[in-house]
């Protein structure tokens, strides 16, 4: 008859350990994803590279059009907005690029827009555009550094100093702007 309060009492210390280890583990999900919430501190002008664990990511450059090759967007009101981005490892070991639609945030006037994907190059204003060469699983190796555009839906009026990009670099983000 000792052993079931012994029993007892093991289950009911296995119960709090089990209690305390959920609300540890809740607590640290919280503050994570608090963190992810977060954006960068300062943002970066276009051109200027931002490095975090052997990854260096720039924001090249930016393009407008109402049109992408001899196609129009598909929203009424909207145009193409193209970045040009470029990624080199410069670590040791392959690592994981940004990805669009992962680590790859365009917001205009704090609200995020509309990405697309350039799926094949694209003449825009007589210039010839490459796709981000990057769309998930892909590594990329020491050494090497690829470069590619992608497309986003932006309003008609449109203005540089309201658009932001913001890049997540392993839990680092980044940020550009695209007005000088």
């Amino acid at each position: 008859m000792k052993t079931i309060p012994k029993i007892g009492l093991g289950i009911a210390l296995g119960f709090v350990i089990l209690l305390v280890i959920s609300l540890v583990l809740m607590g640290m999900c919280v503050l994570s994803f608090k963190t992810a919430e977060e954006g960068p501190s300062k943002f970066l002008p276009l051109g200027q590279s931002a490095e975090v664990e052997g990854i260096k990511f720039t924001v090249v450059e930016y393009m407008l059009s109402k049109q992408m090759g001899d196609k129009s967007p598909s929203t009424e009101g909207a145009q193409y907005l193209f970045l040009h981005f470029n990624v080199e490892n410069v670590g040791d070991v392959a690592k994981n690029p940004p990805y669009p639609h992962w680590n790859i945030e365009v917001t205009y006037k704090g609200e995020g827009v509309e990405s697309g994907w350039v799926s094949m190059p694209v003449a825009i204003n007589g210039r010839e555009l490459d796709p981000y060469p990057f769309y998930g699983g892909d590594k990329i190796y020491p050494g090497v550094a690829k470069d590619g555009w992608e497309d986003y839906l932006v309003p008609i009026e449109f203005h540089l100093e309201d658009a932001k990009v913001v890049v997540t670099l392993d839990s680092e983000k980044v940020g550009w702007t695209l007005s000088k």
